[in-house]
């Protein structure tokens, strides 16, 4: 069933205006369907910054946010390419993602110049730039994180009504994600649904090698052409056996999201979607809706192959730098902000140091010092208290490390006013 878009025009105007916030809605590829800004609009970031190919990763980022609201329940907050605050919500139909909405961009915290350091060495932006996005970036609002969370699930509550009766089983992702473990023994049931052994002799081996290959190498309509002519051969082989034919189809997508590995997908992505279908297939009572329905995953899994993991690693990034900068004054590790983004800490330290061009430590350290600068003009406060406030485990090791960023030492820095 096609999206109604009179109706997805009339709910992201009334979400767009009753909260002052940018509303867009996107098709399962993307591609923006609707687009209603009251305040600011994305499309500013395009003209005032001269970033190449902005476009194409605003829309990398808005299908990864849509695509991880889907498989976390429905509702979910994410960072864009610049580091702006959006969340989306799915549009479910038939038991698939046919679009999202999603809503922002705003700030969670006031920007600073750490942000902007990363966003001009993200994109390799000339300094001559640098007063224009800052500019821009103030002119952003600045939401606090509990009215983001409210607008998120009222974001998401205009979804459902956009979405058939299907889209409850988006709220049980969390748990079939908890159950990753059982795929294995599942794909073993369906593959046999029940107990019946499958013939092999009529099918298409071949093409599905090269199926495979194609998705690895990233051509996509190579391989949807191929997975056409896949799915002819095994419905003309198997048409008069319903149970056969989904057995085949199913170990069809096994085998597509194994590829879709080896290409670079998410493997925690793909898992957990592999064991929504498995759940899936089984509704299934004609021909024409699981050539539909498979054609569809075919789609999802080039997405998460060819246009997302860079997204996903700029949403990190962002997340875990917004983490530092609420807990800086706190006893953080390497661990606790890798557990926060959802990476393994030797995955993200080498992330994070490919990202920012600087290992964790040293960027910790440095919002540290940034921020005990503030405190420093307080005469008031004692260098120790400073050096408390700010995460340090005592002044000795403050004001080395202060030395080292500013080559001032802190009592200098204090005696200057910072004009130094």
């Amino acid at each position: 069933m096609p999206l109604d878009l009179n109706k997805l025009t009339q709910y992201v105007t009334q979400y767009a205006y009753a909260t002052n916030v940018e509303c867009l809605c996107i098709n399962r590829a993307g591609t923006t369907l609707i687009h209603i800004n009251p305040a600011t609009s994305c499309e500013a970031c395009g003209e005032a910054l001269d970033i190449p190919n902005l476009e194409s990763f605003c829309q990398n980022a808005h299908l990864y946010g849509a695509y991880q609201a889907e498989r976390f329940g429905g509702k979910y907050i994410f960072y864009c390419p610049i580091g702006l605050v959006h969340w989306a919500s799915p549009i479910i139909i038939n038991g698939v993602m046919e679009g999202a909405l999603l809503a922002g961009h705003i700030h969670m915290v006031d920007p600073d110049e750490f942000l902007i350091d990363e966003i001009m060495g993200k994109f390799n932006l000339p300094t001559t730039q640098r007063p224009t996005l800052e500019k821009y970036l103030l002119n952003i609002p600045v939401v606090e994180p509990k009215r983001v969370n409210y607008l998120s699930e009222m974001l998401y509550m205009t979804s459902t009504h956009l979405s058939d009766d299907s889209n409850n089983y988006i709220l049980e992702n969390e748990r079939l994600y908890s159950r990753e473990s059982e795929i294995s023994t599942h794909i073993q049931y369906y593959k046999t649904m029940g107990g019946e052994n499958v013939e092999t002799q009529c099918y298409p081996i071949e093409k599905e090698k090269q199926l495979l290959k194609q998705i690895a190498l990233g051509d996509i309509v190579s391989s949807k052409e191929i997975l056409n002519d896949i799915l002819a051969q095994v419905i003309v082989n198997y048409g008069g056996n319903f149970n056969v034919l989904k057995a085949r189809i199913l170990e069809l997508i096994i085998l597509l999201s194994r590829a879709a590995l080896e290409g670079g997908a998410d493997i925690e992505d793909i898992l957990g979607q592999n064991y929504t279908y498995l759940n899936q297939i089984n509704t299934f009572t004609q021909i024409y809706e699981l050539n539909d329905w498979i054609s569809k995953i075919l789609e999802r899994f080039n997405n998460c192959v060819f246009n997302l993991n860079e997204v996903k690693h700029i949403d990190a990034i962002y997340k875990a730098m917004d983490y530092i900068k609420r807990n800086y004054m706190n006893k953080i590790t390497l661990e606790d902000v890798a557990n926060c983004v959802g990476f393994s800490p030797p995955y993200f330290s080498t992330l994070f140091k490919n990202e920012t061009n600087s290992n964790f430590n040293k960027y910790l350290t440095k919002i540290r010092v940034e921020k005990s600068k503030i405190l420093l003009l307080d005469q008031k406060c004692s260098f120790a208290d400073i050096a408390y406030q700010v995460g340090f485990h005592d002044q000795s090791h403050f004001s080395k490390n202060f030395k080292i960023l500013t080559g001032l030492s802190p009592s200098h820095y204090r005696e200057s006013r910072g004009h130094a």
